[in-house]
């Protein structure tokens, strides 16, 4: 998250303003619990700590500001080991997954990711007042720069279950307005990364889950939500491998769970599940068909290199011809080229996890971006 101080809303008039907005309920209690837990070293453990109303006057914003930001980027470790980087926008790529905190451990359904939709992105300078002061907050009495997200949790649908037992997608879905988890706000350093969450169709679209709102959806959404979306396990590998267990970039994330999952299948079996499905003679057959040896399958005669065929005048000919236009073709699509500047990856802010330290670069590039999302906040 950016440093940058430019871009800023008046909290009281803000929350006044969009009062009327069905995600601003609840909005200033949430977002003051939320930050008294933080101030006051309660970890996030998925339900909100509640505070008296006392508790939540002693809080102080500077200036009642809160800034916000266009994106966030999130640095984490790849199931082997490297290091890359997702960058989270509310207004593209706003799917994010949190580690669970189930209440039952033992249920066989749990499942190990939180899902939600980011909304906005912020920081504020707060200072607790109050007389519950921990031994951190009594060295100073100083604003601290608190980062934050808002955020709409997803829930997940327990009549259609997912995995690799079932062989289908997991389904998720958005938690309706009236419960009061469907909203909240998160310790960006509390997400794992972004995730890619998959419109089903199948189930159509639906106005029932919240009433129009012009903070928590998009303009293009046309104050609509998709019923349910599949959980895009097979994004990228190391999205895989967060579902699937063992990877050594995920230590102490979900590989008891996943692995207990699969192994105990009725249809995988860990002493085959890796067995070949042909015998050995087979495999030295296709393996030498493959690298082009003179050895042949048994029963099977070797197929020509070329094909020859004679042309009008009786000249022997080929139809293997070097075409010139195939290198240029294999370089344009990124093969043979003997550049290393499309591996290259420019991950910025660095880090072992969480969010990144964006070296106090500015997440607008002019003032008519920052227009834009101050639009995007309702009405100013």
């Amino acid at each position: 998250m950016s440093d940058s101080d430019r871009h800023w809303l008046y909290l009281p008039r803000w929350v006044e303003d969009n009062s009327d907005d069905p995600a601003m309920q609840e909005f200033l209690p949430q977002l003051k619990n939320h930050l008294l837990a933080r101030v006051l070293g309660r970890s996030f453990d998925g339900d909100e700590h509640a505070f008296s109303d006392m508790d939540r006057s002693y809080l102080r914003f500077r200036n009642e500001r809160m800034y916000f930001h266009q994106t966030l980027r999130v640095n984490y470790t790849t199931y082997d080991m490297r290091r890359d980087q997702d960058v989270i926008n509310p207004r593209t790529h706003s799917d994010i997954m949190v580690h669970a905190h189930e209440d039952d451990t033992d249920s066989s359904d749990r499942h190990p990711y939180w899902y939600a939709r980011v909304i906005a992105i912020f920081h504020a300078y707060v200072r607790y007042d109050g007389h519950t002061l921990t031994a951190k907050t009594q060295q100073s009495n100083e604003y601290q720069r608190m980062e934050f997200i808002w955020l709409r949790w997803f829930g997940r649908d327990l009549e259609s279950p997912g995995g690799f037992e079932t062989r289908r997608l997991h389904l998720v879905g958005f938690v309706g307005q009236n419960d009061t988890a469907a909203f909240g706000f998160l310790d960006p350093k509390e997400i794992i990364r972004g995730v890619h969450l998959i419109p089903a169709g199948a189930y159509g679209r639906t106005k029932e889950l919240l009433a129009p709102s012009q903070l928590a959806r998009r303009e293009e959404d046309k104050d609509e939500d998709w019923e349910r979306y599949y959980v895009g396990i097979f994004a990228d590998r190391d999205m895989f491998m967060r579902f699937l267990g063992g990877g050594v970039g995920h230590s102490g994330s979900t590989y008891g769970w996943v692995y207990s999952k699969v192994t105990t299948s009725t249809t995988l079996n860990q002493d085959n599940l890796f067995e070949p499905k042909l015998d050995r003679a087979e495999l030295d057959a296709l393996i030498a068909e493959l690298e082009g040896s003179e050895t042949a399958a048994p029963g099977q005669s070797e197929a020509p290199e070329n094909l020859d065929v004679k042309d009008e005048d009786g000249n022997q000919s080929t139809d293997h011809k070097e075409d010139p236009n195939v290198e240029e073709e294999l370089i344009e699509f990124g093969y043979g080229s003997s550049s290393d500047e499309g591996d290259a990856r420019d991950l910025e802010g660095g880090g072992d996890g969480g969010c990144d330290g964006d070296d106090n670069v500015d997440d607008f590039d002019d003032a008519d971006d920052a227009d834009d999302e101050l639009e995007g906040f309702g009405r100013l």
